[in-house]
C-alpha cells in the first residue's frame, strides 16, 4: 500500500475519531456510559473487524482496505453517539446520577 493514500484515508480518519472521541465523552460525563461502550464494541465487531475483512480481504485492497475500514468505524460510531446525544437517550441517565448524588450528598 502506498503511503500517500494511507496518509489521505488518515485525513479522512482523523476528524471522525475526535468527533467520536468528544461527543463519547460527553455522554459519559452526563452518565450514559453503557450506550458508548455496547455501541462501540458493535461497531467494532461489525464495521471495523467485517469492513477489514470485506474490504482486506474479499475485495484485495489489504492494508488500505484495513484503513477505509477504520475510518468508517470511527465516522459510524461518532454519528450514532451524535444522535444518542441529539435525541436527548442520555437524558434518563444524567437525571439518575443526579438524583444518586443529590441522595448522597444529603446523607452527609
Amino acid at each position: 500500500a502506498s503511503a500517500a493514500v494511507l496518509m489521505w484515508i488518515t485525513v479522512i480518519l482523523e476528524p471522525g475519531r475526535t468527533f467520536n472521541l468528544v461527543v463519547i465523552n460527553a455522554l459519559r460525563a452526563a452518565g450514559d456510559a453503557k450506550y458508548p461502550v455496547m455501541v462501540g464494541a458493535g461497531s467494532m465487531l461489525l464495521v471495523l473487524a467485517g469492513g477489514s475483512w470485506l474490504l482486506g480481504e474479499v475485495l484485495g485492497l489489504g492494508l488500505v482496505g484495513l484503513w477505509i475500514a477504520y475510518a468508517a468505524d470511527e465516522w459510524i460510531r461518532g454519528l450514532l453517539m451524535w444522535r444518542r446525544w441529539a435525541r436527548l437517550g442520555w437524558v434518563p441517565q444524567a437525571r439518575a446520577v443526579h438524583r444518586r448524588l443529590r441522595l448522597a450528598a444529603q446523607a452527609h
